[in-house]
């Protein structure tokens, strides 16, 4: 059995104070093929001296940060392929930001948390949870890799701080009706995200050199008609061209 584990500390320029944790574990069956776990942990409070600054950025709405995220994934690889199961779950913290939502710079595409995509997350949309399976596959002597992963998630409060609009100037800072968006969130918004993303080895070419892209479709079931930012389903395609030194 191989463990694994680390822990990162985030200080957000005196918003707020983050602790991140994660635990793995694989149990190797032979032939190729293994058992494989992980825990992930993340808690996030005040930072010295944030109070003034959460409250410029939420129009004096909220002083506050409260949040957490616990995650599991519980997975099967074979080869050159892998399927996991994964979770995540952020508890509702009343009367901090976004009710329990996580303070942190944009991330795209680069979360830490097991039900992340390209653009859904429970970082982003607060507190709630999130499941779904990921996949794996290397083709051409693993100069391929594919990966697929269907999440679904449910946001308490979801769509009040749209990640897309960033505006903060609400309650609890969630979105203030600027733009022509609601004020109110939608309890209890219920999504599903398919992502698809394939990247190929160029090291051939130039050693550290690859291509990748990836597709994301996030539909939201019961959202809200917004009247500039309505597109959904909300489908999003990236191409990166990648050099690792």
């Amino acid at each position: 059995m191989q463990l694994t584990a680390q822990a990162w500390y985030y200080d957000f320029y005196q918003y707020a104070q983050m602790v991140y944790g994660q635990l793995d574990v694989v149990q190797p069956l032979g032939n190729g093929q293994a058992i494989f776990g992980a825990v992930q942990a993340l808690t996030e409070g005040n930072s010295a001296g944030n109070s003034n600054n959460i409250a410029a950025l939420t129009n004096n709405n909220v002083g506050s940060v409260n949040a957490h995220i616990y995650g599991a994934k519980l997975g099967y690889s074979f080869g050159d392929g892998s399927i996991a199961l994964v979770g995540d779950y952020a508890p509702t913290e009343y009367n901090s930001f976004h009710h329990g939502g996580v303070v942190h710079p944009y991330n795209d595409n680069t979360g830490t948390s097991f039900t992340d995509t390209m653009q859904t997350g429970i970082a982003n949309l607060g507190p709630g949870y999130a499941y779904g399976v990921t996949t794996s596959y290397a083709f051409l002597n693993k100069k391929l890799k594919v990966n697929v992963s269907y999440i679904r998630y449910l946001a308490r409060f979801g769509f009040g701080g749209d990640a897309a609009n960033y505006n903060y100037g609400g309650a609890y800072g969630f979105n203030n009706g600027q733009n022509g968006l609601s004020t109110q969130f939608i309890p209890n918004q219920q999504l599903w995200a398919l992502d698809a993303s394939a990247s190929y080895d160029l090291s051939s070419v130039l050693k550290g050199l690859s291509v990748a892209e990836d597709t994301d479709i996030a539909q939201a079931e019961n959202r809200a008609g917004y009247t500039q930012y309505n597109h959904n389903p909300y489908f999003s395609s990236r191409f990166y061209l990648e050099y690792n030194f």
